[in-house]
């Protein structure tokens, strides 16, 4: 068991590891800890950051990881407008569908559904309760998609679309790095604390999708193995795909370049760590990469 300390007992802590606090006072530190964090969580952002022999970080200032800890409250925040955006469209498109399916009362679907699952779908709530009381258990589509979460959502769209043999399959990873995404951000856990040494394997499709552009290197590619960075960019592209309302797009990418702004206002924290540095600047080479899509696809559809 590791030794409770102090907010003062910390900043040390962190000085005897190696982190520098030349930009900022250790009194400001200690007052950023106490107003807008904690110490367990700042300091996991320093898992970004190399050590040397001994076990101390090298060019690591105090700075860096305050930017850190502020960009990932900016990240969430958008996050989570983008992905509710994201849900409302998958349930409206599969509202459409339905109303153009002539095989299909509504109600069939959502018992056969129900019946594959594993686990209980609807829970109660002050804003659920009442529904759930009127309709349960003979839902149809349209108040069943009202009372389940969005990971049920994301099996029932997947569900829909294979019973009626509609190609979809290339999309539903894209959606599982979003719920996941989703899911980090509401509880307020870090999405910035693995910006260099977790990997991953990018969804195959979402990467081909942007390495037709032909706008990315190889090694710029490579970013999204960086499971941050691959969900942004699965994220953008569900933007896209799912929403059809073009005050929703541009309000989404106006929000993304006030984030893309805030991360380019501190950028020169991280010159001494180009790999960090290249991952954050990354960010705004997705955003433009998707809102140039975005704006293409109503160029097109206007003319």
């Amino acid at each position: 068991m590791k030794e409770k300390l102090s907010v003062p007992e910390q900043i040390s802590h962190m000085k005897n590891s190696g982190i520098l606090f030349d930009m900022i006072s250790e009194s400001e530190a200690e007052k950023f800890v106490i107003d807008n964090t904690y110490y367990f969580k700042i300091k996991s952002y320093a898992k970004n950051f190399p050590k040397n022999k001994i076990g101390k970080y090298i060019n690591l200032n105090f700075v860096a990881l305050k930017e850190l800890s502020t960009l990932d409250m900016y990240l969430r925040r958008i996050i989570m407008i983008t992905t509710l955006n994201i849900e409302h469209a998958i349930r409206t498109n599969i509202n459409y569908s339905f109303c153009n399916n002539n095989s299909e009362d509504g109600y069939s679907i959502v018992k056969a559904f129900r019946s594959t699952l594993q686990y209980t779908d609807v829970r109660k709530n002050n804003y659920t309760e009442s529904m759930i009381n009127k309709y349960d258990p003979d839902y149809a589509i349209w108040n069943y998609m009202e009372v389940i979460s969005f990971g049920t959502l994301i099996e029932f769209y997947q569900y829909y679309y294979n019973l009626y043999g509609i190609e979809q399959k290339r999309i539903y990873p894209i959606l599982y790095a979003i719920r996941l995404l989703r899911n980090i951000s509401a509880h307020n856990n870090c999405v910035l604390n693995n910006l260099v040494q977790k990997k991953i394997t990018p969804c195959e499709y979402l990467k081909s999708f942007i390495a037709k552009s032909k706008i990315f290197s190889d090694k710029q590619l490579e970013k999204l193995r960086v499971p941050v960075i691959h969900d942004f960019a699965a994220m953008l592209f569900a933007v896209n795909y799912f929403c059809k309302s073009r005050n929703i797009l541009e309000y989404t990418y106006n929000e993304l370049y006030n984030l893309a702004d805030r991360i380019d206002k501190h950028i020169e924290y991280f010159d001494k760590h180009l790999n960090i540095k290249n991952n954050l600047l990354f960010f705004r080479k997705l955003v433009d990469f998707f809102r140039e899509k975005a704006y293409n696809t109503y160029t097109e559809q206007k003319s």
